[in-house]
């Protein structure tokens, strides 16, 4: 499953935003302004094209360690994924209030807050900030019931959730 097979179900028209832009307006210099992102709710992805390649470090973000060694986990769980084919996804998730969700997600990867707790891994990949994230409203679902279906699909296509994802 890749992000494009995610727009052709969705009803609506998505939104595509730099992973990395949204990182650089926490880092800029008085207040950043969020209002380009939907305040509604719905679910995103967080996509990479050239995953197969990817790079982790053990440096993370701060307080985001295992007991286990993460990085080794996450070769063995991006080695699960490609087998059954390439995928761009690396995370999948839902808000009722996106803008605040992908701030939050923005502010975790800069360092200014730990309170994401959704796609820690994230930020253990290498060149993680070229990541795009596309958005989507809630479609006819709860943002719940559709997170689930995609997350559903996924693990139907690679006997495993998206590299960020924590469930198995």
């Amino acid at each position: 499953m890749r992000s494009c097979d995610i727009k052709k179900k969705m009803t609506e028209a998505g939104q595509l935003v730099s992973l990395g832009k949204l990182c650089d307006r926490v880092l800029s210099p008085g207040r950043a302004n969020w209002k380009d992102l939907p305040s509604y709710s719905g679910v995103y992805a967080v996509c990479l094209d050239g995953w197969q390649d990817l790079q982790f470090t053990d440096n993370p973000v701060p307080g985001i360690l295992a007991k286990i060694d993460p990085v080794c986990m996450l070769i063995k769980r991006r080695n699960r994924i490609r087998e059954p084919g390439t995928t761009d996804i690396l995370y999948i998730g839902k808000s009722k209030n996106l803008r605040k969700r992908l701030r939050q997600l923005a502010r975790f990867g800069a360092k200014r807050t730990r309170k994401h707790a959704g796609g820690r891994w994230l930020w253990q990949i290498v060149g993680i900030r070229n990541a795009s994230v596309w958005i989507w409203p809630y479609d006819d679902e709860t943002p719940e019931k559709l997170e689930q279906r995609l997350l559903d699909r996924f693990k139907c296509e690679h006997d495993i959730w998206p590299l960020a994802n924590k469930r198995r």
